[in-house]
């Protein structure tokens, strides 16, 4: 191959590189520094291209980049002597240079600068390059060309797109360690912070101590746990939380016989992709008696317009009354919808069934609740301010007998009625008002207030208030804690106010 040759496929290979400089400018340097190789490279191109004009180039394989309004004047050229011949490379140039051009303007969001590119390129030659691909798979959550480009030109994605795509196709390893590197070389960079936030504490393994105190005449009680999770892959993860609960009743007219203590262990196994979650738990208990439990609870759908929860239980907590609460259990078997009808706006519903035992397995009664729930978010972000309707209806049969064991549980002097164990059937309607509910449980590095309050109607007790108001953030910056407290005055027992005051900690590791 001659020299003539060889120099177009030099010039292309430098002009390559230089596109690269530019993507890798945008990782692992400064905004500064990849505008400036950015603004580098256009002018070249722009240049090449008025030499290739003037030596007669077809209008075909003119560069598109310099007809852009938005970039930056090209400084005086030095007077040429010999005019260069036109080269075949010049084409690719163009290419390359828009390439690197579109994906800058996408990394930083310059929106309005790639918005009118786009157009540009759409109605000049009906094409696409490669970072227009990746942004429309992004937006129709393309699976099959997100995993297609990702397997093919990852390096020429831009960072934060590069992130999202692994996220979406299920990639949590590679979306961790590209999210954790991007913050390394810039650290300052706000989007790569929430980035890395999203992806690490997905599955995050943690230790989490919980406290709390809980008074619903006629019972109080303290309530201690600590839990331990494990990371085993990107989707499978472990957990075992162990509880105390210290309990004492506050009427003995009303509830009797209450155990000191009520002790639990709980070993949680969950599968979790960005569409789907399921999480199986096995656990045994020493309360009024000892049992064992099991429950299984899946989430399908969260990435649609329409989610489901699926929830399958037996010897599960029943705290639809306090004596319950001591000494009972329910198995049940509940599903639900959640209907995103647009970015602001949702419904649900839920219904459940259950089966009341004593914890010795002896049959009280059983029930029915529908919830419904339609919504409307003011903000999509933080403060996301929430007005909501609410309702619920519950039917309860007490259609059993109770047992010597559940009988320690009520006042003696008395028949045992099953009546004063299960709970009454109920309507409920009302609206609440809140924001950043969320953040109970959900990290967040800055200190933030949440709240949940409105007014609630019951069918048995009239107008009542529910309130919940807490702070929530970080501490050591590895960590989450929550501190709240809830009042409510109409509560699903509807038998006396209820009010809760707890601390969530949780430590990543």
């Amino acid at each position: 191959m001659g020299d003539s040759d060889a120099a177009p496929l030099e010039e292309d290979a430098r002009t390559e590189l230089r596109a690269r400089r530019v993507s890798l400018a945008q990782t692992f340097g400064s905004g500064d520094l990849s505008q400036r190789l950015l603004i580098e490279l256009l002018r070249d191109d722009r240049r090449a291209t008025k030499q290739a004009r003037e030596g007669g180039r077809s209008a075909m394989d003119q560069s598109e980049l310099g007809d852009i309004d938005t970039l930056p004047p090209e400084p005086p050229a030095p007077a040429i002597d010999k005019r260069k011949p036109a080269r075949v490379s010049d084409q690719l140039v163009s290419a390359v240079a828009k390439e690197a051009a579109l994906g800058w303007a996408l990394s930083q969001e310059a929106n309005d600068l790639a918005r009118a590119w786009l157009l540009q390129q759409y109605t000049r030659r009906m094409t696409r390059p490669a970072y227009a691909d990746i942004s429309i798979a992004l937006a129709e959550r393309d699976l099959q060309t997100l995993n297609r480009l990702l397997d093919d030109t990852p390096d020429r994605i831009p960072l934060y797109n590069r992130i999202d795509a692994n996220v979406m196709t299920d990639r949590l390893g590679e979306a961790q360690r590209l999210s954790f590197e991007g913050l390394t070389s810039a650290p300052d960079d706000a989007q790569l912070h929430e980035r890395v936030q999203e992806t690490l504490l997905t599955n995050a393994q943690a230790l989490e101590p919980r406290e709390t105190w809980f008074k619903q005449a006629p019972l109080t009680f303290f309530e201690s746990s600590a839990a331990a999770g494990i990371r085993l892959t990107d989707h499978y993860s472990m957990l075992v939380r162990a509880t105390q609960r210290n309990q004492r009743s506050t009427d003995d007219t009303q509830l009797t016989g209450v155990p000191a203590q009520d002790r639990q262990v709980d070993w949680i196994s969950q599968y979790q992709t960005q569409n789907t979650q399921w999480k199986g738990t096995v656990g045994w208990r020493q309360g009024l008696a000892s049992l064992y439990a099991f429950r299984l609870d899946g989430l399908l759908g969260q990435v649609g317009p329409m989610g489901t929860e699926l929830s399958i239980g037996r010897n599960q907590p029943a705290n639809e009354t306090p004596q319950l609460r001591v000494g009972g259990v329910k198995d049940l078997f509940s599903i639900g919808n959640n209907w995103r009808l647009t970015q602001n706006q949702y419904v649900r519903a839920r219904v459940e069934g259950d089966r009341f035992y004593g914890q010795d397995r002896s049959f009280l009664g059983s029930g029915m609740v529908f919830d419904g729930e339609i919504g409307h978010r003011f903000r999509v972000e933080y403060p996301d301010y929430t007005i909501r309707v609410v309702g619920t209806v519950a039917r309860y049969n007490a259609s059993g007998t109770v047992s010597p064991l559940m009988a320690r549980l009520l006042p003696s002097g008395t028949a045992p009625d099953v009546a004063q164990i299960m709970p009454r059937s109920f309507n409920q309607f009302g609206m609440l008002f809140g924001f950043g509910t969320d953040y109970l449980d959900r990290y967040t590095r800055a200190w933030r207030p949440f709240m949940d309050a409105g007014m609630l109607h019951d069918n048995r007790e009239g107008w009542g208030v529910q309130a919940q108001l807490g702070m929530a953030g970080s501490v050591f910056g590895n960590d989450h804690l929550a501190l709240y407290i809830e009042h409510q005055s109409i509560t699903r027992a509807g038998t006396s106010p209820l009010t809760e005051i707890g601390l969530r900690y949780r430590w990543l590791y």
